[in-house]
């Protein structure tokens, strides 16, 4: 590879302004981008930026969005270059396309230039092949664009080519549509006929594909149906996509923030599977577990999700007392969790001992104050308690 490299790099030193886009473009898909290289890229295109036509500067944001490169003077520099460019030439369909889905691989977005580009896409709305509508409304959501109304008309023509879209396009369309057609947002009349006309066609979609979707685009699709639950009338065509798709979550896969997130989505969805949770997913949850990713955070989110499981097993069980101990050591660091954490203990009757002493110890060293909310948790738990904490009581009143 490295004669390669060498060869490739030699040409930035003969090749004129105009093939610079193309050997860039070469060497990013050769492989070439260690920080070092990106940074003699992006070098090359500010010093040849005011020669780019716009077809190379199309050219280089896509580029640069290949290896997810992050420098933003860089990517408003090629924006800037494209607005310019657009005064005196009409962005075709396919440049269109082209920037907004790097814009959204980049996680940037330009004001000024989005809606250029997006009128150009609304006059062409039904000549636009399923998988460029399928990434045009994956970049969007992912950017946050805030035109529900077009948004929604995109994701209805894209739902009628779904036999012409990859696995992948799928889950990507399933977690799109979820952010557009979001509660607050079906509270518009229109769009709740539209979420509703949408995720008739999607859900049988989604169930017939979950045999060779990978695990974490099924989970992708669990964590988009949980966002659209409002919109699904008939319970039953619910569960059994949800049968379908928690046959082929292999949670030894998948990362253990996803299995958490996994476990709020089942609880979201009021779907229970205790053949799944007990023999899969709490199994993986604890090979997974680590100091590192037992935050408190995590595990406050993780026993929420318990406090709802009801019966649990004995690898449940062990699980439960980890979080339990780690919550116990760690909340401290993290204020607004206090409240939180002394409700769930409460609501799940755990011994609450092991919290009282470490509030007791917490505020003896950092002299807080509670708020009314986290003071009655904690009494109702001092209330269950069979030790006097009157030093504790004392501190919080203090």
């Amino acid at each position: 590879m490295k004669p390669i490299k060498n060869h490739l790099f030699n040409n930035f030193k003969t090749l004129s302004p105009n093939e610079i886009p193309y050997l860039i473009k070469k060497c990013i898909y050769q492989g070439f981008t260690s920080p070092d290289d990106l940074k003699l890229y992006s070098e090359k295109a500010y010093q040849y930026i005011d020669e780019f036509s716009l077809s190379h500067t199309t050219s280089l944001l896509h580029s640069f969005s290949i290896p997810i490169y992050r420098n933003f003077q860089l990517f408003t520099t090629l924006t800037n270059r494209i607005r310019n460019q657009l005064k005196l030439e009409s962005p075709s369909l396919e440049y269109s396309v082209k920037i907004i889905n790097s814009c959204g691989r980049l996680h940037y977005s330009d004001s000024e230039l989005f809606p250029i580009l997006l009128e150009v896409v609304k006059a062409n709305i039904e000549s636009i092949k399923t998988k460029n509508l399928v990434s045009i409304l994956h970049s969007l959501t992912k950017l946050r664009f805030l035109d529900v109304e077009l948004l929604s008309n995109l994701s209805l023509v894209a739902v009628k080519g779904l036999d012409e879209i990859s696995d992948v396009a799928l889950a990507n369309l399933s977690i799109a549509t979820s952010k557009i057609y979001t509660f607050e947002n079906t509270g518009n009349t229109q769009l709740l006929e539209n979420g509703r006309k949408l995720i008739s066609q999607l859900l049988p979609e989604i169930k017939s594909r979950s045999r060779v979707s990978s695990p974490l685009d099924n989970l992708r699709h669990v964590i988009a149906l949980s966002n659209m639950k409002h919109l699904i009338t008939s319970g039953f065509d619910l569960k059994e996509c949800l049968d379908q798709l928690f046959k082929f979550i292999n949670c030894s896969v998948l990362y253990y923030e996803h299995l958490i997130l996994l476990l709020e989505c089942m609880n979201t969805l009021d779907y229970t599977n205790d053949h799944f949770v007990l023999d899969n997913l709490v199994p993986s949850l604890l090979n997974k577990r680590t100091e590192r990713n037992a935050t408190a955070e995590l595990d406050l989110r993780l026993l929420r999700c318990m406090a709802a499981m009801g019966n649990l097993s004995r690898s449940g069980e062990f699980l439960l007392d980890q979080v339990l101990e780690n919550l116990s050591k760690r909340i401290w660091r993290h204020s607004k969790l206090i409240k939180h954490t002394f409700n769930l203990v409460n609501a799940m009757e755990a011994d609450p001992m092991p919290f009282l002493r470490g509030l007791e110890e917490y505020l003896e060293k950092s002299n807080r104050e509670l708020d009314t909310e986290a003071i009655t948790e904690v009494k109702s738990s001092i209330q269950r308690s069979k030790e006097n904490w009157n030093n504790l009581e004392s501190l919080m009143e203090n």
